[in-house]
């Protein structure tokens, strides 16, 4: 390889892609953080019906094991998603820092050359 450059366009279209293919992710969690809810208020007290004639409780050991594990997959999930925009923002502070350095790179070879002191920072290996 030659050379190399970061194309800040381009960084910014894939960074846009994985924002959108986020976004249902983000949802489907949300969604499955509302069923869990709907699972666990089913554990509870509950009249009389066909289904259940004698009126009978759920169980308090099915609705504390739901309650646990639901906040745990909630946590998780929150910190997946939270990931996507942590890399994304890491992912832009890098192209800024790596254009400013292009540009610093630049104006100190300007002044070098106008002073006529520049010297190249990578050399050919057969000079």
């Amino acid at each position: 390889m030659t050379s190399w450059d970061i194309d800040p366009a381009g960084v910014d279209d894939v960074l846009k892609k994985v924002s959108a293919a986020a976004k249902p992710l983000d949802g489907a969690f949300k969604t499955f953080s509302s069923g869990i809810q709907s699972g666990i208020s089913a554990t509870g007290a509950s009249g009389c019906t066909v289904a259940n004639p004698q009126g009978q409780t759920g169980s308090p050991i099915v609705e504390a094991a739901l309650a646990k594990w639901a906040t745990s997959a909630s946590k998780q999930g929150e910190a997946i998603t939270g990931r996507f925009a942590s890399a994304g923002y890491g992912c832009v502070e890098a192209v800024t820092q790596y254009l400013k350095g292009d540009e610093a790179m630049a104006r100190d070879a300007q002044r070098q050359a106008a002073a006529g002191t520049f010297k190249p920072v990578f050399t050919h290996p057969k000079n």
